[in-house]
């Protein structure tokens, strides 16, 4: 499963929740590398 997180900066970050790992980061309208 996932969660999002807001960050301060305005981007939006998608976490592994088992492991909290960050898989992409959403920048505005543009998308993050996501692995």
């Amino acid at each position: 499963m996932f969660r999002i997180q807001e960050n301060q900066d305005g981007t939006t970050s998608i976490l592994c929740k088992s492991t909290g790992n960050i898989i992409c980061t959403i920048n505005g309208q543009a998308m993050g590398s996501c692995r």
